[in-house]
């Protein structure tokens, strides 16, 4: 049986990502705020990707799927 429940995650992410040029980090940060930054980014995530996981919240309830 599956639920799906609504989790907070805090996650440490490590990906190689081809960017306009070489940025500062606050740079950095607001190119990924952009849309295509952002469809870029999820396209390259992938298990070996996250480097440390840990759930920080978890809804009280879940609902049934199947």
């Amino acid at each position: 049986m599956d639920y799906s429940q609504k989790i907070t995650l805090l996650a440490t992410i490590t990906v190689n990502l081809n960017v306009p040029e070489l940025q500062s980090r606050e740079q950095l940060n607001e190119w990924i705020k952009s849309d295509a930054a952002r469809i870029h980014f999820i396209d390259h995530l992938k298990p070996t990707s996250f480097d440390d996981l840990e759930v920080v919240k978890a809804a009280s309830e879940a609902d049934f799927v199947s």
